[in-house]
């Protein structure tokens, strides 16, 4: 959300930021490796056509 943020504070960053977001918060508590997998296997990409621009799955 902040990618301004120094890594460093990133944790700070992180429990100031839960009680704003609530339900919407997220966590993940599987290994980087797999994440990384994940999301590049299932990447999204916006075309950059027209007026509207949406994400749209992989192909």
């Amino acid at each position: 959300m902040f990618h301004t943020i120094p890594h460093y504070h990133l944790k700070d960053a992180t429990e100031a930021i839960k009680p704003l977001l609530g339900d919407y918060y997220r966590v993940s508590h599987a290994p980087i490796w797999r994440s990384f997998f994940r999301s590049q296997k299932a990447c999204h990409y916006i075309a950059d056509q027209g007026s509207h621009l949406y994400y749209q799955p992989k192909k």
